[in-house]
C-alpha cells in the first residue's frame, strides 16, 4: 500500500526552494585522468533516487477517463543551479498499482499528451518528458529550465538555450559539467540522466507499480532509451528509429558516412561512453527495437550489431519497409504487446526472432538465404514470409529487392546473386496474424511484423560505384495490380513511398521520358499528388537536397491516365526539375477535398486508386539551353554531377549515373569517364567494356584520358600521388610519382595531359604551378600561376586544366581565381581573360577546350546563378559568342564534338 500525500505547489516551493547554491548532484572531474572511459564507470556512482524531485503540478484535468497532469520536476543541481524538466503525466482514473512507461520525444519535437492518453486508456501510467523545452500546453509558460547547463537543441526550440545549437562533442565549455574533455559534457549524458530521473518520478507515484516500469522513445528519444536501458529498475524498453548506435562509424564501403568528424580527437571516448553499442552489453531487460528499413538515424546494419551484444536473447526487431523514420501500426501494436508481456504478464505470446542463415555457394556467384520462422510447426498465426536483399552499401537510400523464395518443411529459401566488389545484405520480414483488429497509437492492425536477423556478406574491397553497372532501361516502374505495394512503404500518416529509383538494375529514364500513371478515381474533388526527393543520402552525390512536386486535380471519376514530364515537377520557387537523375524517393498521395484529408492506403478501398507507373517516350526535351547571337550550336560531352552527351538540338544522346571528373568521347564512339574513383569506358549503349579502379592506398582518382598508344592516362591523389598509364589489360605500363607540395589529397592535382614529347603536364592547385614531368618523374618545366601580372598568390589562381596548344603555348584554367590564361614557352602570361572581361560569367573555371577556330570553351563549374551559363565560348578578342545554360548541371570537364554539324578536330 502506498500513501499518497498531495502537497500544494506553493507549500512545495517553500519546502524545496529552487534557489541557487544547493549541493551539486555531480562532482566535476577537474583532470582528464579522473574522467570515466567506459559505460560502467560513467554511471556507477550516481544515485538517481537521492535528490528530491520537488514535483510541482502546474495543471491537472481529466479527459475520457484519463487523469492528465502538467508537472515539473527536478533533474538535479548542476553548477549551483537547479535543472527542472516539464512533462505530461497521465494515468487511468482510479488507477492503482498500474505499470508505467517513460516516453522521450525526438529531436526538434516536444512532449505529446496523446502518447499518455493512449497508454492510459490501455491501463498504463506514463510520463512524457519535455527535454527539448518547447511549449507543450497552450497558455502555460512554465516549462523546462535546464539552469546553468544546456543539453537542448538551441534557441529555435528552447527559449533558455545557452548555445546556438545541439552540443554533441565532449569538449568543455562554460555550460558543461566538467571543465575537461568528458562524456558528461555532451548533450546525450544529461538527457539520459533526465530520463533516469523520470524513472524515479514514476516509481514514487502512488498509482504506479514500481516493479513494472518500461521506457520508450522516438529518434533521439530512441537513443536515450538505449542509454537508460542499463537501469536495473526497468523491466522492458522499446527504442524507436534510434538506439542503433555506431553514430561515429562509417557504413562499410562509404567513407565519411558516420559523424566521426564532429568528435575530432575523442571519437573512441565518445563511442565507448555515449554510443548505444556500448550500453547494450549491460542491458539486462528485454529490448524491442522498432525502426524503418531506410532509416537515416537508426542505420539498418548497426541495429543487428547492437542486438548481438545483448547479454540475453530476449530481443526483437521490427522494420517498417521502404520508409525512413516512420512506423506502421504493426510496429506500434508490437510495442503494446511487448510492454504487456513484460510489465503485466500479457497473454499474447510474441514469436521469437526468425532464424536466418546466409551461405555463399562454392562458385561465389550466388548465396543461399534460409529463414526459419517461429511457430512454423503449428502454422499458428504465420501469415507470410518475405525475403529482401540488396547490394547497395548505403542503408539510407537502399532499394530493398523482394526475392523469390521457395518454402519447404517450414523453411523459406531464396537464392541471391553475389556481385563483384559489392556487399550483400538480406533479411526476412515475418508477418503474424493477431486474430482481431487492434487500435495502435497510429492506425489499426490485424498483424504484427517480426524481422529476422540479418545475413551479410562483405567483400574485402567495396566499390559503391559499381552498383549500377548492370542497370538497363525498364518500361514499368511498378505494376500495382501484379505486385501490390511490395516495393513501396505505406506511411502511417498518408501516402505511399518508394526508393525504386535506386534500383541498381534499372537505368535512369532519359530526360524526355514521361511518367505515365494509370489511376482509378472513385469520386470527385480528389487531388493526385506526387513528390520527389533528390540528392538525399545518395552515395557520392554532394549536390544540395531538393524537393519537387506535381499534382493533378481529378474532375471526372473512373479510370484515367496521367502523363508527367520532368518539368511538371516544381520546387518551392517554382523552378522545374531538370531530369530524372539522383532521385531518392517518390511519394504518391491522394487528397480528398471533400473530407479535407489524405487517403489512407491501408484502407482496402483505397488500394486500387493507383494501378501502374511506367515510362513512355515523350517529345524530345532539351537538356539545358544553348544561346548564341550568331547561331553557334555544339554537341558535347559534359562531365560533372550529370554526365551526358548533348546533341546540337539539345537532346540527350547518352548518359551515365554518377558524378564524373573527366571525360572524352573516343574515336570508336565509346565514352571514357572518370566517375566515382574508377576510370570507365562505356559503349554508346551503356555497356561497360573497360575500367581501372583507384588503388586502396590513395583517396581520389581524377584524370582519365585515352592515349594514342592505347593506354589510358589516370592520376591518383592521396598519400601516394601518382600519374599512371594503364594498358587495355589493366596493367600499369608507366608510373610517375607526382610532387604536389600538399598532403590534402583533394587539392593535389587536377586534369593532367600527355604531351607529344612523351612528357606530362600536371596542374598542382595549391602549389600555384603547372609542372612538366618526364616519365622518370623528373620535373623539367614549371609554369607559375601566381605571377604578379595575375594578381600574385592573393588572387588564388589555382591551376586546374592545362592544355598544350598548336603554337606551343599552354592554356590554363585558373579555378578560384576566376581567370583563364595562355602562357608562352618562358612561362609568361601572354593572353588573360578575367571575370571582368566576360561580365562575371566565371565561377571556378575548371575544364576547357581550344576549338579548331581558335575560340576557347570554359566550364564554369561553381556557377549556381541560374541566370549565368555553365559553359562559355570565348574568342581570342575575349568576346562571348556561345553559352550553355542549365538549372542544375555542374560542368567539371567538357569535350565539344561538333559545331553546326561539323566535327571538331582532336581534343585539345
Amino acid at each position: 500500500m502506498k500513501l499518497l500525500i498531495r502537497i500544494p505547489a506553493l507549500v512545495l516551493a517553500f519546502l524545496f526552494p529552487l534557489s541557487v547554491g544547493a549541493e551539486d548532484s555531480l562532482t566535476p572531474h577537474s583532470v582528464e585522468a579522473a574522467v570515466p572511459d567506459n559505460v560502467v564507470d560513467l554511471w556507477k556512482d550516481i544515485d538517481f533516487q537521492k535528490d528530491d524531485l520537488e514535483t510541482e503540478i502546474v495543471k491537472e484535468w481529466s479527459e475520457d477517463g484519463v487523469v492528465c497532469r502538467y508537472v515539473i520536476f527536478t533533474v538535479g543541481t548542476f553548477k549551483g543551479e537547479r535543472s527542472r524538466l516539464a512533462a505530461f503525466y497521465t494515468f487511468p482514473e482510479g488507477a492503482a498499482e498500474v505499470p508505467a512507461v517513460v516516453w522521450a520525444h525526438g529531436g526538434g519535437q516536444r512532449a505529446d499528451l496523446e502518447h499518455g492518453k493512449y497508454f492510459a486508456k490501455n491501463g498504463y501510467a506514463m510520463i512524457d518528458i519535455n527535454w527539448g523545452g518547447r511549449e507543450i500546453l497552450e497558455g502555460v509558460e512554465k516549462n523546462t529550465d535546464w539552469g546553468a547547463i544546456d543539453p537542448s537543441q538551441g534557441p529555435k526550440f528552447y527559449p533558455g538555450a545557452k548555445r546556438k545549437g545541439t552540443k554533441l562533442n565532449l569538449l568543455p565549455d562554460e555550460f558543461t559539467i566538467d571543465p575537461v574533455l568528458s562524456p558528461r559534457n555532451g548533450n546525450w549524458f544529461m538527457l539520459a540522466y533526465a530520463g533516469r530521473r523520470a524513472i524515479t518520478f514514476l516509481e514514487q507515484q502512488p498509482e504506479v507499480d514500481a516493479d513494472s516500469l518500461g521506457f520508450t522513445g522516438f529518434s533521439m528519444g530512441g537513443n536515450i532509451t538505449s542509454y537508460v536501458s542499463i537501469d536495473p529498475r526497468l523491466k522492458a524498453v522499446v527504442p524507436m528509429v534510434g538506439g542503433a548506435g555506431f553514430i561515429t562509424s562509417d557504413s562499410p564501403g562509404i567513407p565519411d558516412s558516420g559523424m566521426a568528424r564532429g568528435f575530432k580527437d575523442h571519437v573512441k571516448l565518445f563511442a565507448d561512453t555515449m554510443e548505444s553499442q556500448s550500453y547494450y552489453p549491460h542491458t539486462n531487460c528485454p529490448v524491442l527495437l522498432l525502426s524503418a528499413s531506410n532509416d537515416f538515424h537508426s542505420r539498418f546494419e548497426f541495429i543487428y550489431q547492437c542486438m548481438d551484444v545483448l547479454p540475453h536473447d530476449q530481443w526483437r526487431v521490427s522494420q517498417h519497409m521502404h520508409l525512413s523514420h516512420n512506423l506502421g501500426p504493426e510496429q506500434w501494436i508490437l510495442m503494446n504487446l511487448w510492454f504487456d508481456k513484460y510489465l503485466r504478464n500479457g497473454s499474447i505470446e510474441i514469436p521469437v526472432t526468425p532464424t536466418a542463415v546466409m551461405e555463399l555457394e562454392p562458385d561465389g556467384g550466388t548465396a543461399s538465404f534460409t529463414v526459419t520462422p517461429d511457430l512454423v510447426e503449428e502454422m499458428e498465426g504465420l501469415e507470410g514470409v518475405e525475403i529482401f536483399y540488396s547490394h547497395d552499401p548505403n542503408p539510407k537510400s537502399r532499394f530493398w529487392i523482394s526475392a523469390e523464395a521457395a518454402k519447404k518443411d517450414g523453411v523459406w529459401l531464396a537464392t541471391l546473386p553475389v556481385r563483384e566488389e559489392l556487399p550483400l545484405y538480406a533479411f526476412a520480414q515475418c508477418t503474424y496474424a493477431l486474430g482481431d483488429k487492434f487500435n495502435s497509437f497510429q492506425g489499426t492492425a490485424t498483424s504484427i511484423s517480426i524481422t529476422s536477423n540479418q545475413g551479410v556478406y562483405l567483400p574485402e574491397v567495396i566499390k559503391a560505384e559499381r552498383l549500377f553497372e548492370k542497370a538497363k532501361p525498364e518500361a514499368v516502374l511498378t505494376d500495382f495490380e501484379k505486385d501490390g505495394f511490395r516495393d513501396w512503404g505505406v506511411s502511417s500518416r498518408s501516402g505511399i513511398s518508394t526508393y525504386k529509383f535506386r534500383d541498381p538494375l534499372a537505368a535512369t529514364p532519359a530526360p524526355d521520358a514521361l511518367m505515365k500513371v494509370t489511376v482509378n478515381v472513385p469520386r470527385e474533388r480528389l487531388s493526385y499528388r506526387f513528390r520527389i526527393g533528390k540528392n538525399k543520402y545518395i552515395t557520392g552525390v554532394r549536390e544540395p537536397q531538393a524537393n519537387y512536386s506535381a499534382s493533378r486535380e481529378m474532375k471526372e471519376t473512373g479510370a484515367a491516365e496521367l502523363l508527367l514530364k520532368v518539368s511538371d515537377f516544381m520546387d518551392r520557387e517554382k523552378q522545374p526539375m531538370a531530369d530524372w537523375t539522383n532521385i531518392s524517393t517518390l511519394v504518391f498521395e491522394v487528397y480528398d477535398g471533400n473530407a479535407k484529408e489524405s487517403f489512407q492506403f491501408r484502407d482496402p478501398d483505397n488500394v486500387a486508386t493507383i494501378t501502374r507507373i511506367e515510362w513512355v517516350p515523350g517529345a524530345v526535351a532539351a537538356f539545358g539551353k544553348q544561346v548564341s547571337a550568331s547561331g553557334i550550336r555544339h554537341s558535347f560531352l559534359i562531365a560533372g554531377n550529370q554526365t551526358v552527351i548533348v546533341g546540337e538540338e539539345g537532346a540527350v544522346k547518352w548518359e551515365t549515373k554518377g558524378k564524373a571528373r573527366d571525360g572524352f568521347v573516343l574515336a570508336n564512339g565509346n565514352v571514357l569517364v572518370s566517375i566515382g574513383n574508377v576510370a570507365r569506358e562505356f559503349t554508346p549503349e551503356g555497356e561497360g567494356v573497360w575500367s581501372y579502379s583507384l588503388s586502396p592506398e590513395n583517396k581520389e582518382l581524377g584524370t582519365a584520358v585515352r592515349l594514342e598508344n592505347g593506354n589510358t592516362l589516370v592520376v591518383e591523389r592521396g598519400p601516394k600521388p601518382r600519374l599512371l598509364e594503364v594498358t587495355s589489360e589493366g596493367d600499369i605500363a608507366v608510373e610517375v610519382p607526382l610532387q604536389p607540395e600538399t598532403d590534402n589529397a583533394h587539392m593535389q592535382t587536377r586534369m593532367a595531359r600527355k604531351l607529344p614529347s612523351g612528357n606530362y603536364l600536371v596542374p598542382h592547385l595549391l602549389a600555384f604551378k603547372v609542372k612538366e614531368y618526364q616519365p622518370d618523374g623528373k620535373i623539367v618545366r614549371v609554369i607559375r600561376t601566381d605571377l604578379e601580372k595575375l594578381g600574385g598568390r592573393g588572387a588564388e589562381n589555382w591551376p586546374f586544366t592545362a592544355i598544350l596548344l598548336e603554337n606551343g603555348n599552354v592554356l590554363v584554367n585558373l579555378t578560384h581565381g576566376n581567370k583563364i590564361a595562355e602562357f608562352d614557352a618562358d612561362g609568361k602570361a601572354v593572353w588573360v581573360v578575367t571575370n571582368e572581361d566576360v561580365g562575371g560569367r566565371f565561377a571556378d573555371p575548371c575544364g576547357g577546350q581550344r576549338l579548331d577556330n581558335g575560340n576557347t570553351i570554359v566550364c564554369s563549374y561553381g556557377q549556381k546563378n541560374p541566370k549565368m551559363p555553365k559553359l562559355i565560348e570565348i574568342t581570342p578578342e575575349k568576346e562571348v559568342v556561345w553559352e550553355f545554360f542549365h538549372p542544375q548541371a555542374r560542368a567539371h570537364e567538357v569535350h565539344v564534338l561538333t559545331t553546326n554539324g561539323e566535327p571538331e578536330g582532336a581534343m585539345k
